[in-house]
């Protein structure tokens, strides 16, 4: 028999200018989160992003800012009660500030702390105030909405759609990478919605997962396509163990887990001769050479990082060497993990491997308990976001989408995983944290 998770829907009480300022809010702020159509009309002839049109770019999200922590503020007690249900997280969000402290470059890590901070706004306003399957209908209107101008784009306007270097598609995003980041997380909302209870958001669902698959196949991303594949994995595994109950649940879920983790291995093992077989670069593109450099700046400053963001800096000598040495211009490490221990070191990752775990046992329970409320929208993406970042970089990133809705699912977890245990006897908490 299946239970309704406690959610934290809006109050009754709520204004209706305010509710609907509130889904503008978030639905206009993940569109523009995304990097759609906005990078692309403001780059230059030559096509790059020079410094000064970056600083009009950051301009767009001031209002969303403003507007964000407008509303939380409307309701503190919603937002204080998000933060002390997960101290980790606040934790987590708080080291790349204390980092300037530390840093290489102090300003630059302060200034790009405090834009993180910032950005978190619309992760807290709809953890607090939009239930999972809100959430999905925010994202797939938002995001859908990228995805049909992009195949509009392609149709319409080939010549912005598709990149001028090699051709492929990009959509109405700046490159074909972003494209394809962006389809995968249509592709899950897309099947938490197949998994709703409302047949209509059961057929959108099915519309929000084809229109995600052909981005991600037009966007030629091999790391867009096995997160995609891995998304389509990781739910059927969750829905698995939501079927079962009792110490049969706890046998499975250990055999799943398991077998996913067999099959990471297969996959690292064999996925080298794959890419030679399709004809793929084994380095990935180069990201192993610079990979085995970073390895050796981060064993420098192993504990505490060189500061948030302060690597990948024009004032860092080493970045312009790494620069010289592999003839290309990486604004990143292109791993997430890697780009964590560079910023915050041990530390950090320490933190962000505590708030995931902590997430996936809270998301997990929830789906189990409501498997039809949209929580395998959240479980789904947790889990998607830790494989992108093997080969690409967007933990704890400023202004990044999929960093925002990771936090979203992560703090939307921990706010109703409170609720509902909250809302059972003691001695039914008990029982259910027995099975």
């Amino acid at each position: 028999m299946e239970h309704t998770a406690y959610t934290a829907p809006p109050t009754a009480s709520a204004k209706g200018g305010i509710r609907r300022l509130e889904w503008i809010t978030v639905t206009v702020g993940i569109f523009i989160h995304t990097g759609a159509v906005f990078p692309l009309l403001m780059q230059g002839a030559d096509g790059i992003l020079d410094d000064a049109e970056r600083a009009k770019l950051r301009l767009l999200y001031l209002p969303i800012y403003a507007l964000s922590f407008a509303l939380l503020a409307a309701r503190p007690g919603l937002l204080i009660k998000a933060g002390l249900r997960n101290i980790p997280m606040l934790l987590l969000l708080m080291l790349p500030v204390l980092s300037s402290l530390w840093s290489i470059s102090p300003a630059l890590s302060l200034r790009r702390s405090v834009a993180l901070v910032l950005s978190m706004g619309v992760a807290f306003l709809l953890a607090t105030r939009f239930t999972p399957r809100q959430q999905i209908i925010v994202i797939g209107t938002a995001i859908g909405a990228a995805l049909v101008l992009s195949l509009g784009a392609g149709i319409a306007w080939p010549s912005l759609a598709f990149t001028p270097e090699d051709g492929t598609m990009r959509g109405v995003f700046f490159n074909k990478n972003v494209f394809g980041w962006m389809s995968v997380l249509l592709i899950i909302a897309g099947i938490a919605a197949r998994h709703d209870m409302a047949a209509g958001l059961r057929r959108a669902g099915t519309g929000m997962v084809v229109l995600g698959w052909t981005g991600c196949l037009l966007s030629t991303s091999m790391t867009s396509f096995f997160a995609g594949v891995a998304a389509v994995g990781f739910s059927q595994a969750v829905v698995m163990i939501a079927r079962r109950r009792g110490i049969v649940r706890l046998v499975f879920q250990f055999g799943i887990i398991l077998g996913l983790v067999l099959l990471c291995v297969l996959f690292i093992l064999g996925f080298v001769p794959l890419l030679e077989a399709l004809g793929r670069d084994v380095t990935f593109t180069g990201r192993t050479p610079l990979w085995g450099m970073l390895d050796t700046e981060i064993a420098q400053h192993p504990v505490l990082g060189q500061g948030y963001g302060a690597f990948w800096s024009p004032g860092n000598l080493t970045m312009w060497e790494i620069w010289e040495t592999l003839g290309w211009e990486p604004p990143h490490a292109h791993n997430g993990y890697r780009d964590v221990l560079l910023g915050t070191g041990v530390v950090g990752l320490a933190l962000f491997a505590l708030v995931t775990l902590r997430a996936i046992h809270q998301t997990i329970a929830l789906t189990v308990t409501a498997p039809r409320d949209g929580w395998l929208w959240c479980i789904v993406l947790i889990l998607s976001v830790l494989v992108m970042n093997l080969t690409e970089s967007n933990m704890l990133m400023q202004n990044d989408i999929i960093w925002i809705l990771f936090s979203t699912a992560v703090l939307t977890g921990s706010y109703n995983h409170a609720e509902a245990r909250r809302s059972k006897p003691h001695f039914m908490r008990v029982a259910a944290s027995a099975t």
